[in-house]
């Protein structure tokens, strides 16, 4: 069975669909949650086969990687809280495609060829050229994590988790990609299936947190695009 880790916080306008969208299949679904209010904590309940509840807002990296570390048993997917996924049937279209661009290094026992398969999202149909890899319709993305990635976790432990030291602007995202290309794992999007972004910018979802948000931003974007493990 599928297992998908969704991050959240404060969002449920956007939890209920995500979720309800995932629940199309039989997967295991965990939430793991920044401090949320008690509507969406009552979603995540009501909707989640588990999940985990930090404090704080301490940003969309740590929540990352504290679901990974939390919840891992295989080989999970993550989702942000603001994405639906289309159509039924999509996760074992999914992993098909992901097994099969990556199954000489799973028979190999290596970090894999590509992760970050993202789903296509309705407006990238309008704007990319796609390619043909082994028979599956993809764009190779190489610059960040694309929006609306489907990540493989297992992925994450080979290069030391989302990284936290970069606030709460979602810089982490920029140097965890950076980290994976060092090492020559490819980005990519898929055609199908689709994954819809639903969320409106940081400045219309949390109207508190823009100052902060573009503070964090300015100050830790350049020191992510120049990140190394150690």
């Amino acid at each position: 069975m599928l297992q998908v880790i969704v991050t959240s916080y404060a969002r449920p306008k956007y939890l209920q669909l995500c979720l309800k969208s995932l629940r199309q299949d039989d997967i295991r679904l965990y939430v793991v949650d920044g401090g949320s209010d008690a509507e969406t904590c009552q979603i995540i309940r009501r909707m989640a086969d588990d999940a985990l509840f930090l404090t704080g807002n301490p940003g969309a990296d740590y929540l990352k990687t504290a679901g990974i570390k939390a919840f891992v048993r295989d080989r999970e997917f993550m989702l942000t809280s603001d994405d639906l996924v289309y159509p039924s049937g999509y996760s074992s279209q999914l992993l098909r495609q992901y097994e099969h661009l990556n199954r000489q290094a799973f028979a190999d026992d290596r970090c894999v060829d590509w992760t970050f398969c993202a789903c296509n999202l309705p407006y990238i149909e309008k704007k990319v050229r796609w390619q043909v890899v082994d028979g599956i319709e993809l764009r190779q993305e190489g610059i960040l994590q694309v929006a609306g990635a489907i990540i493989d976790t297992e992925v994450c432990r080979q290069v030391g988790y989302f990284p936290t030291q970069y606030g709460k602007s979602g810089q982490g995202d920029r140097a965890f990609s950076k980290r994976l290309r060092d090492i020559g794992v490819k980005m990519c999007y898929f055609r199908r299936p689709i994954v819809q972004h639903i969320g409106e910018n940081k400045a219309v979802d949390y109207p508190e947190y823009t100052a902060e948000f573009n503070l964090d931003e300015a100050a830790n974007i350049k020191l992510a695009n120049t990140d190394a493990l150690a």
